[in-house]
């Protein structure tokens, strides 16, 4: 929800001290960051070291579905006991061919992740250069702390209005009085798109009394 990396090097040495296993939710990651958008075991240059890797094909790479990857003798487990996998369809061969045009496109075209994440970081630095909060936002995710949920909602409603969608966030997603609108920047927002929202949002949030000006 804050667009934050977690201290993954800390949680996997942690994890081998104490003989844990770990697990990794990359869905904001896969395509984004690490090495070729590998995620975030790649990102810290710990790729092989997670136990259970999860991820989706429905953000970064545009498609839909899912995956969990992981040791032969996991994957052959949750394949006999994971009933939301025994009673699900495989995925259709469009599906499966998307995904790989998708990764075969990044593994070629490394340049989008390196522009996703100076769009992502232009958009950020102006949001907090006019008086938001964006948490600790390292991402395309960006958050913007509102607090109040029924403002929060307002907010999302007036940036609707004016024909920008961005969701508001708020309990039990997140903690109650930490109620947040979240942005996610796109590789394919040009920076004439973002300077458009930034003018919206900095617009409702000195209606809102969010940012003074």
């Amino acid at each position: 929800m804050d667009g934050d990396i977690a201290s993954l090097g800390t949680i996997l040495d942690l994890a081998k001290a104490y003989n844990a296993s770990t697990m990794v939710d990359d869905a904001h990651a896969v395509g984004v960051i690490g090495k070729h958008g590998a995620g975030t075991a790649s990102y810290y240059n710990r790729a092989g070291e997670v136990d259970i890797n999860m991820g989706t094909f429905s953000k970064g790479l545009g498609v839909s579905g899912g995956f969990i990857a992981g040791k032969t003798d996991l994957i052959d487990y949750l394949r006999l006991a994971c009933r939301s996998y025994m009673f699900s369809d495989a995925m259709a061969p469009g599906v499966v061919g998307a995904v790989r045009a998708s990764l075969a496109y990044i593994l070629k075209h490394t340049e989008i992740i390196k522009d996703l994440l100076e769009k992502s970081s232009f958009f950020r630095k102006e949001l907090i250069s006019a008086g938001f909060n964006t948490f600790e936002s390292k991402t395309q995710i960006v958050p913007i702390l509102i607090g109040d949920e029924k403002k929060c909602l307002q907010f999302a409603d007036r940036l609707l209005e004016s024909g920008l969608f961005a969701p508001a966030i708020r309990w039990p997603a997140v903690p109650k009085n930490l109620s947040r609108i979240r942005f996610a920047v796109s590789a394919s927002h040009s920076l004439a798109h973002l300077e458009s929202a930034l003018e919206i949002i900095k617009k409702v949030g000195r209606e809102l009394m969010i940012i003074g000006g």
